[in-house]
């Protein structure tokens, strides 16, 4: 990243990156591993989706107020949707592991990043330079 992109745009998306990773990380509560643990099925995967989408709901909350407050607002809510998305499917990886469907976890991981890369090409021509940055410069992506 760094041999493509500015100073300024590496440090804003690190300083993106520090804000939204941590409140992601404490809202994920490792719920993917109690998922694939659950060897007892106390618990359906609707109720661990369920609590998911609470929690992920209050950290949707905290990163709007934080990207309020901050001058890369666009950067910390894109950044901050693609870290929810992938916290969503963290739990269905999780009941393909408890379920023992390692092909399916595979072909979903394949999938993901594909489809990442589809999605994420067409809004960075929409959205403010700095956020669009590893997309629009890196030589690989254009």
């Amino acid at each position: 990243m760094a041999k493509y992109l500015s100073t300024r745009d590496i440090g804003s998306f690190s300083y993106t990156m520090a804000l939204v990773t941590p409140i992601i990380m404490f809202s994920n509560l490792q719920l993917r591993n109690l998922v694939a643990i659950d060897a007892t099925n106390r618990y359906k995967l609707v109720d661990y989706f369920n609590f998911r989408l609470l929690t992920i709901i209050l950290s949707t909350v905290l990163i709007i107020i934080i990207a309020i407050a901050t001058q890369n607002y666009w950067l910390i809510i894109v950044v901050g949707l693609i870290k929810i998305i992938e916290s969503l499917s963290d739990i269905y990886y999780g009941f393909f592991q408890h379920l023992e469907k390692i092909k399916s976890f595979s072909i979903s991981l394949i999938l993901k990043g594909i489809l990442g890369i589809v999605f994420f090409l067409p809004i960075s021509s929409t959205i403010p330079s700095s956020t669009s940055l590893f997309v629009t410069k890196t030589p690989f992506l254009k």
